[in-house]
């Protein structure tokens, strides 16, 4: 999937604070913006906070370490000072024009959003506030930092939403009366009640996607006359032979209408309008796409893992990208392509998630606890065939933080999804698996060598599949196709459609392949049994082969446009070829060699075959899906929950097993790391093993390369001059001896001083940040302090908008550490601090640059890469990859 890189780029920026040494850092974004963003990570308080009677006691401040002067002494100091380099890379925040106002998140407005002032003892809606529902000698809280509105492309910050959460819920829980009750009761339900809504939304949309595309997937090679609106399914519902069906096929309809009844002119009658509803169905999704919704393109799986990991990216769940996703999505499918649609299901349903929850106020204002919803969507988007699978995969593969709560939510959401889908019953079958088979031969153990080679051989492919759609997603870019999205779509459907079309394995649509590999012969549909069950051994397992090779060629080139596109289904289709022609072949050799003492078992079978190809089939498309996506547990349930064959769950298993520790050999990614790394999104991933002899030193952004703040001596002016001058997204706040006091962000910072002003501060007002009289919180934006004299001026204290509690770290601690706590707490970044006292700071994306940098010096094609023999082998990879495509 083509994307905006988010990690890296050739933007360079050079930083230099006043008495410090200047230092060049690479921009870890593609148009050079800084790597620090605003964060308010709390976690292990490792600070010192000192309270002062007033603000004019303290003596001027100036920094420890080389005489580095702070920002409003440099400023007096040389004012004009041609040596003082102001930063002008691009930022995420434009500071040449007034921020607009944003959204305040403030837990002491209300209950959700804006917590009522705790000192104002008032009431709302006759509930009791904390003033009156508490002891006067209780304990009082210190109240949660305030922050604006998340921007587009940060992190959130996970702790900071969780302790407002918690606050949340303790107002609650001091309501009293039937009125508080009732709030409690709501509070309390809205997440199942969500849920809930989300699966029978999401089965309304799955239902549309099926109904459209099998109608439309038809309406290529014919239609219903006397009604238009039914694919062939429907229309040959009330038949009982295929004589009495009304369905005409194009050909039948355009030969009849010319009078020509020739063999040529009858083929060309069938492939003329096939080829063209193909290439109109995919434009028009290209078209969509590129108009109204460029996210709607590709899988949105590695989007989905990104954004659950803490990440944000706006539009990409909402209402237009809903809509082309799934219009798309029935178009893309049934034009022929290579796709599936169960990987774009999980962004179907996540943007519903996204979109359902601001109805609730709990879910509304807190991503973190949105993304416990979204999990649950995730959940619902596989499991349309597959409930319990659906929620496993959402704890395997898609989730980075997933809870009890979580699950039990993925469950309800999963199960009410199923439910709804089975009573609108869109494929008239009232069964809710999609590929049901029954074996009349059971497996033994001289099946179990050639499962296991199954597993080997989809293993290979899958990393094969990986790195070779990879290396065509950087072809791509090389070519800048996507500076014509539809013309490329275009091209592929047409190649497609003249490939596929004369062969029935590769012109049928996938699900319908699918299901018939699986089947045993004697139940498989009638266009399929010259070809899979035909009594010529050779040219069954011959087309087989063909298929096979045509299929990985065509979906290796096919996913990655802009469609919307799943990965799912290829690979089933891919593995039940190759699985297929295997146990064909097992099955002729048994008959040709029966008293063989690997098919000895065989000799006590009443049934008229001892190996079913069917079975191998379905063993070779979980081996295949699981090489591809490297899914375990939540795999094995998907199969066995698609095709209802429980008693075959071991092979299955053992394939699966097989192909991931093959997969891994070869590459330690999935497809959808592959596509997160290859598009540069801050993702951590829980899966890979980071080995570096790095400690936080090394990597962090040392205190000579940040712009510090004082908690005293700083005015509206000096703050304001410093916001506007450095592009840094978070300031230390640090005492006179670089003690560090606290973390603000800049855009928190800039709001707050933006509503000190309207609130009638001036650019002399002073600003401080520290407590006041006995540790009472003043109000961030409001002149409350009384003045020393008649001349001072009264401060302005933005306590509430700093980050008091942040992470820290010492400056020894190992890299290897530092990645478990980013990806275990979900940091946003860490301070690094010695005794209390500021070192340095490292975000996110500072490590994941980092991390990219480091592996990319060693070998520039393969990322996070481990051992020198696993590089060996990946290079090895690579060169047969090239000859291969060459």
């Amino acid at each position: 999937m083509e994307g905006r890189s988010l990690l890296t780029g050739t933007g360079t920026t050079n930083y230099r604070t006043f008495g410090g040494p200047e230092r060049s850092v690479t921009s870890i974004l593609t148009d050079g913006r800084p790597s620090l963003e605003p964060s308010f990570s709390g976690n292990i308080p490792r600070v010192r906070h000192r309270s002062r009677s007033t603000h004019s006691a303290r003596p001027p401040r100036r920094l420890s370490g080389g005489g580095q002067l702070s920002f409003r002494e440099a400023l007096r100091n040389d004012p004009n000072d041609s040596n003082r380099t102001v930063l002008q890379s691009t930022s995420y925040y434009d500071d040449d024009r007034p921020l607009r106002p944003q959204r305040i998140i403030n837990p002491r407005h209300s209950i959700y959003s804006n917590y009522e002032n705790v000192e104002s003892g008032s009431q709302q809606r006759g509930a009791q506030t904390l003033t009156n529902a508490i002891p006067v000698d209780a304990p009082q809280e210190p109240p949660v930092n305030k922050r604006v509105e998340y921007m587009n492309f940060v992190s959130i910050d996970w702790t900071n939403e969780l302790t407002r959460e918690s606050h949340r819920r303790r107002e609650f829980r001091r309501l009293r009366g039937c009125w508080g009750s009732t709030q409690r009761l709501f509070y309390a339900c809205q997440a199942w009640v969500l849920v809930a809504l989300i699966g029978v939304i999401g089965a309304v949309f799955a239902a549309f996607i099926d109904i459209t595309g099998d109608w439309l997937s038809d309406l290529k090679e014919g239609f219903c006359p006397d009604e238009f609106y039914l694919n062939k399914h429907f229309c040959c519902m009330a038949s009982t032979t295929d004589e009495s069906c009304p369905w005409i096929s194009w050909s039948t309809f355009i030969t009849s209408q010319l009078g020509v009844q020739d063999e040529v002119a009858t083929y060309a009658a069938a492939f003329i309008p096939y080829t063209a509803f193909a290439c109109l169905f995919s434009s028009i999704a290209a078209i969509l796409v590129k108009t109204y919704a460029p996210y709607a393109a590709g899988s949105g799986i590695p989007e989905v893992k990104t954004i659950l990991g803490g990440f944000v990216i706006k539009k990409f769940l909402g209402f237009w990208t809903l809509i082309v996703k799934t219009i798309g999505l029935a178009l893309s499918t049934a034009s022929g392509l290579n796709l599936g649609k169960e990987g774009p299901l999980v962004h179907v349903l996540c943007a519903i998630g996204n979109i359902a929850s601001r109805i609730f106020p709990k879910f509304a204002y807190n991503e973190a606890k949105k993304r416990e919803i979204l999990s649950a969507s995730c959940a619902a988007g596989v499991a349309f065939g597959a409930p319990i699978g659906g929620v496993l995969f959402a704890l395997e593969e898609a989730s980075t933080y997933f809870g009890p709560n979580t699950m039990f939510r993925s469950f309800l959401c999963a199960m009410t999804g199923a439910f709804v889908l089975r009573l609108l019953n869109p494929f008239r079958s009232g069964k809710l698996v999609l590929y049901e088979v029954q074996y009349t031969t059971a497996w033994r153990e001289h099946d179990v060598p050639f499962f296991i080679l199954l597993g080997i051989f989809g293993g290979v492919v899958g990393a094969l599949f990986i790195h070779a759609n990879l290396r065509v997603a950087q072809f791509r870019r090389w070519l800048k196709v996507s500076q014509w999205p539809v013309r490329e779509v275009f091209y592929v459907t047409l190649i497609t459609a003249i490939c596929s079309y004369p062969m029935v394995l590769l012109r049928a649509n996938l699900g319908h392949l699918v299901s018939n590999l699986f089947r045993e012969c004697s139940e498989v549909d009638e266009e399929f049994q010259d070809v899979i069950c035909s009594d010529d051994v050779t040219f069954s397992a011959g087309s087989l082969v063909i298929a096979f090779v045509a299929k990985i060629l065509l979906v290796t080139w096919t996913f990655g446009i802009r469609v919307p596109s799943g990965i799912f289904l290829p690979p089933l289709a891919i593995g039940a070829l190759a699985g297929r022609a295997l146990g064909i072949a097992a099955k002729y050799l048994q008959e040709t060699y029966p008293d063989h003492l690997l098919f000895a078992a065989c000799k006590n079978v009443d049934t008229e075959q001892c190996i079913s190809p069917g079975l191998y089939a379905l063993v070779g498309a979980a081996a295949a899906l699981g090489g591809v996506t490297r899914m375990t547990v939540s795999l094995a349930v998907i199969v066995f929950e698609l095709t209802g064959v429980l008693e075959y769950v071991l092979p299955i298993m053992i394939a699966i097993m097989v192909a991931k520790w093959t997969g891994d050999w070869l590459g330690k990614e999935s497809i959808y790391e592959g596509l997160i790394t290859l598009n540069s999104l801050p993702y951590l991933s829980p899966r890979l093993d980071y080995l570096h002899p790095y400690q936080m030193e090394d990597i962090m952004t040392p205190t000579s390369s940040l712009c510090t703040i004082h908690a005293y001596g700083s005015t509206v002016g000096d703050l304001t001059t410093m916001i506007r001058s450095y592009d840094f997204q978070q300031f230390p706040i640090v005492d006179i001896d670089m003690t560090l006091v606290g973390i603000v962000g800049a855009r928190e910072l800039r709001y707050a001083l933006d509503e000190a002003v309207k609130n009638g501060a001036t650019e002399t007002t002073p600003v401080v940040f520290e407590e006041e009289h006995g540790g009472v919180y003043l109000e961030g934006t409001s002149l409350s302090q009384e003045p020393e004299s008649l001349d001072e001026e009264a401060p302005v204290n933005l306590r509430n908008w700093i980050d008091v509690t942040p992470f820290c770290v010492q400056s020894i601690v190992s890299v290897h550490s530092v990645i478990d706590y980013f990806v275990k707490l979900g940091l946003r970044y860490s301070a690094v601090t010695d005794n209390g006292y500021l070192k340095g700071i490292l975000t996110k994306k500072d490590l994941l640059r980092h991390l990219v940098h480091m592996e990319a010096a060693e070998f520039e094609q393969k990322l996070f890469v481990e051992t020198d023999r696993e590089r060996k082998l990946t290079a090895r990879l690579w060169n047969v990859e090239g000859r291969i495509l060459d």
